[in-house]
């Protein structure tokens, strides 16, 4: 574990006894990418002797640490698991899941889509800001995600388990991992369950990630037979392979959670 701790001090006088107030926010890094953060609040009463009480936020654990420096500093900590630590902390990564029911290109355009999989991400719970996976007249695929977030966190589905190593690998030709399926919101597999009769995905998308300006049923407002969307098929692996559908078809339509905000899961 490589720690990095970050404390600011204010002193003030009284007496000749310090009083010493200290508000910190501390990020442990573990190998595994996991981040902790801790409010951490320090008082000194006379004599030198400290009590710290640690409380991790997102993981439910509690840490008491007595110092008494009456000759040279000495550490003792006990700490009280109240939980699994590793079983309940959640490490930096994008969920990827589907709606959960197929769509046609007639979907009230991109903000009524993205609705979709802010409600359905809400209705079980997760925190993260979900946005679907989709380019759209003013908006590029690749660029949904944020920038700092592309290249460093893996893709995961509904139970964690990674279906690519980052974002950007997606638009460069990138798979999915063997054997690792797309949950909709509700849990099911969109690869193998009946509610999705074709296997295929709409995302009106270049295989870079650049909007298709004809290919996105008039920005996902229209499901006429008659005009076309850019999907893929999900047996293939491939996200952004290139196959022209009719508006009118139903296909599954992917959410992105577009930032790393801490732990998504209640």
């Amino acid at each position: 574990m490589n720690t990095r701790v970050f404390i600011y001090l204010h002193f003030k006088y009284i007496n000749t006894r310090v009083f010493i107030y200290i508000n910190t926010r501390v990020f442990i890094y573990i190998n595994t990418r996991v981040f902790i953060y801790i409010n951490t609040r320090v008082f000194i009463y006379m004599n030198t002797r400290v009590f710290i009480y640690l409380h991790f936020k997102y993981i439910n654990t509690r840490v008491f640490i007595y110092m008494n420096t009456h000759s040279s500093p000495k550490f003792m900590v006990i700490i009280y698991w109240l939980h699994d630590v590793l079983r309940n902390t959640v490490p930096p990564q994008l969920h990827l899941i589907a709606l959960n029911s197929p769509q046609t290109g007639s979907m009230r355009g991109i903000r009524g889509v993205d609705y979709l999989c802010f409600t359905q991400a809400r209705a079980i719970g997760m925190q993260g800001t979900f946005r679907a996976f989709l380019s759209s007249k003013l908006q590029d695929l690749h660029s949904i995600v944020r920038k700092i977030d592309r290249d460093r966190l893996p893709i995961v589905n509904l139970k964690d388990e990674v279906l690519f190593d980052s974002w950007d690998a997606i638009f460069n030709g990138g798979r999915m991992k063997d054997n690792v399926p797309i949950y909709s919101f509700e849990g099911k597999n969109i690869l193998s369950d009946n509610a999705w009769p074709e296997k295929m995905m709409w995302h009106g998308s270049t295989s870079a990630g650049q909007r298709q300006v004809d290919n996105y049923c008039e920005t996902w407002r229209v499901g006429d037979r008659a005009l076309t969307g850019m999907a893929s098929p999900l047996q293939s692996g491939n996200l952004l392979q290139q196959s022209s559908s009719s508006c009118s078809s139903s296909y599954a339509v992917l959410c992105i959670e577009n930032s790393y905000i801490g732990q998504s899961k209640r």
